[in-house]
């Protein structure tokens, strides 16, 4: 049903990603949360332990476990020794500041598990149910021992108490744990509609079903929020600063048309707030809207390409008269290729100039001269520009872009297309032909540049 499955010894970490609007958080399939950090990168956690005493002894950590993961939950499932089950769940909600976990008892044979959870806060104090720091709050639904030194939680489940619901907050909104807490089934049933509302394609095997949802998970738990700043990050990585990326956001909200088409559209208009007056687009935006490396040469098609895939998909027609610093969508999207359109020759290829010129998604490779990659996009985006001038009624305009991409994909074929190899060269200039197979010419295809 979508799940990965590791089977594997209690000891064993299976350490599983996960991430919301607010936080991301890993879960290490032994009921501990060894990093959680925000959305800014800032760190909270960086270890946490658990020992288990199972009837008054420490527990053999060979014991069998089966680990589940699936969106934003891991649930691990222990074998004792008596036929009960100790099971752990950790999961998120999609949105809010707060990691919960629950540590249950499952089965009918009488045991007494005693549970300590240790991590690194220092001084802390405990304050209703929770232990508590400046930056740290860590709740429970049951009583708990404590101690200060590098404080430890112990939970005792038994015949009376056989599961604990726990909620564990960092940074921001530490106040609102037991409220969080009190609604742990909301939250729970939350998490788990979400990945059932998700519609898996008809006929996969449980291979792909797996596969399928942790790329859409993967793509969906990317998108972060910070105030207006709304957009998909290119991942864990990448958060420090929090940006987004042109290229990179492309092809993330491509699962996001599987039901989740405001993201989409809060990315684009994320994208275009971050070009510059002059029409100038970098290769990420920051989360205060300042370019991160500016004057990309890919950067500028992916934009008017992903605003013709969502206009062409959801026919939301308004987003492109949404106004972004005095601009309308569209007229972002023109002014950014009209920008990039300054690098075109008398052939209508852009032509990178400089040995050392790497500014495109390949930003560890030069390449200069006509570099294939960067002029499928380029005639991409003027195929596009020229379907959605259609939907704003102007069709001396739709014809212009079209006659423009005509050229420039004529000129794709004549001088990037090599019929000897078969296959369009990585790039050219007047004085050298880098004539590999590269990955990123495909795009010549799935843009309908090349014949059959």
């Amino acid at each position: 049903d979508g799940k990965i499955i590791v089977k594997s010894k209690f000891y064993e970490q299976a350490f599983f990603n996960v991430s919301n609007t607010k936080l991301s958080a890993v879960f290490d399939g032994m009921g501990c949360v060894p990093f959680y950090a925000l959305g800014d990168r800032k760190s909270f956690i960086n270890r946490m332990k658990i020992a288990v005493h199972y009837n008054g002894k420490p527990t053999n950590f060979c014991m069998p476990k089966r680990v589940e993961m699936i969106g934003r939950k891991q649930t691990v499932t222990v074998d004792m020794p008596d036929g009960n089950k100790f099971e752990i769940k950790s999961f998120l909600d999609k949105s809010i500041n707060a990691v919960f976990l629950s540590y249950s008892l499952l089965g009918n044979a009488d045991g007494v598990l005693d549970i300590a959870l240790s991590g690194a806060t220092i001084n802390a104090r405990v304050e209703n149910k929770a232990v508590v720091t400046d930056e740290v709050s860590f709740a429970f639904d049951a009583p708990f021992n404590y101690q200060v030194e590098n404080y430890a939680v112990y939970l005792t489940l038994d015949k009376n108490i056989r599961t604990v619901k726990a909620c564990l907050i960092c940074g921001e909104g530490l106040q609102n744990v037991n409220e969080y807490l009190n609604n742990f089934e909301f939250y729970e049933k939350a998490c788990d509609d979400e990945i059932s509302n998700v519609k898996i394609p008809a006929g996969l095997n449980e291979r792909e079903k797996a596969m399928f949802l942790s790329c859409y998970f993967c793509a969906l738990e990317n998108y972060k929020e910070k105030g207006d700043f709304k957009a998909f990050m290119a991942g864990h990585a990448y958060l420090l600063p929090m940006r987004t990326y042109f290229r990179d956001s492309y092809y993330t909200v491509l699962p996001m048309y599987n039901g989740k088409v405001d993201l989409v559209r809060n990315q684009i208009i994320t994208l275009a707030s971050g070009i510059s007056s002059d029409g100038n687009c970098p290769s990420a935006v920051k989360s205060d809207y300042s370019a991160y490396w500016g004057n990309h040469f890919d950067s500028p098609s992916f934009l008017a390409i992903m605003l013709y895939d969502y206009v062409k998909f959801t026919k939301d027609y308004d987003i492109l008269s949404y106004s972004v610093n005095g601009r309308s969508i569209i007229d972002c999207a023109v002014s950014v290729i009209e920008k990039l359109s300054d690098f075109a020759d008398e052939t209508g290829l852009l032509y990178k100039s400089g040995k050392f010129n790497k500014r495109d998604w390949a930003d560890e490779v030069n390449r200069y001269g006509y570099v294939t990659y960067d002029e499928i996009l380029f005639a991409r985006a003027l195929f596009a520009l020229s379907k959605l001038f259609i939907y704003v009624d102007n069709k001396q305009k739709s014809e212009e872009y079209y006659n423009k991409y005509v050229k420039v994909k004529d000129a794709i074929n004549a001088v990037l297309w090599d019929d000897d190899l078969g296959y369009y060269v990585n790039f050219k200039n007047e004085d050298y032909t880098e004539n590999n197979l590269s990955i990123d010419t495909v795009l010549a295809v799935l843009f309908g540049i090349c014949n059959k």
